[in-house]
């Protein structure tokens, strides 16, 4: 199976993926409404166990549904660690048991206990 997330944080799972939970179960309301999302969700990444999921959004904000665990996020990050102005993020790679966020230019941030000898590490 797999899954399917629109900018608005809607998850769709087909096949044999089951559904973990989206921003709207998590009480945000989309681009839109009383608590929207701060970005545009930009990718969604699937855990080891394909029991859970991580949605990225294009300000770096993570969100974790099912077994995926929360590390942290950029927005979270002091003020001297956030990427450059104009970055975007483009995806997570995860790493040990935390994950790397990646930005369009090439910034990466580490979350959680990341295992850097990982080949799979961004």
């Amino acid at each position: 199976g797999y899954w399917l997330v629109g900018a608005d944080g809607g998850v769709y799972a087909f096949g044999s993926a089951r559904f973990y939970g989206n921003t709207y179960t998590a009480g945000l309301t989309g681009l839109s409404g009383p608590h929207p999302l701060a970005a545009p969700i930009v990718s969604i990444v699937p855990t080891a166990s394909g029991q859970g999921y991580w949605l990225v959004g294009k300000d770096g904000g993570v969100y974790a549904f099912g077994d995926a665990q929360y590390q942290g996020s950029v927005p979270g990050l002091p003020s001297t660690e956030q990427p450059p102005a104009g970055a975007a993020a483009v995806g997570l790679v995860p790493s040990g048991n935390g994950y790397e966020v990646a930005t369009t230019d090439g910034w990466v941030a580490a979350f959680g206990p990341v295992t850097k000898e990982d080949p799979a590490s961004v």
